[in-house]
């Protein structure tokens, strides 16, 4: 539905996949936490900046204490980073979209890089195999790497 355009339909099936989730398996489980990052997402498409960050926040330390280590969490932290890019928080938003790639990187080539959602630009930080470029975009002051 969310890609069809209809994203009012798509939050309140989101919304009832996380209500029986977090019922029946509780909030700290992993697919809970997975149907708050569909709900966070499609608050962000939405518009819904404050609403999607706050739903993040709630998903990251469930999904990070599963996939914490690993790529697999990389798109839902490159997503998180997006929302906070937008919200002008853009330290933080290099914190998370650095941890994305970096995790990806050290799967190596086969593992997926992560993406910003469509319209978003990485600004500084984007991906290459030899290591980190950077553009100045969001960030005010180029940070060395």
């Amino acid at each position: 539905m969310q890609r069809q355009g209809r994203l009012d339909e798509a939050a309140a099936l989101h919304r009832q996949a996380f209500e029986r989730y977090r019922d029946e398996l509780g909030p700290a489980h992993q697919s809970t936490a997975i149907t708050v990052t569909n709900l966070a997402y499609n608050a962000f498409l939405r518009d819904r900046l404050a609403e999607a960050e706050s739903l993040y926040r709630e998903a990251l330390p469930v999904l990070d204490s599963v996939w914490g280590k690993t790529a697999r969490i990389g798109q839902t932290l490159m997503d998180f980073g997006a929302v906070l890019k937008q919200r002008g928080k853009c330290d933080e938003a290099e914190t998370h979209l650095r941890r994305s790639l970096t995790l990806a990187m050290r799967e190596g080539p086969r593992s997926p890089i992560p993406r910003l959602p469509r319209g978003q630009y990485s600004g500084d930080v984007y991906p290459d195999w030899a290591g980190f470029r950077k553009r100045s975009h969001c960030w005010s002051q180029r940070i060395r790497s």
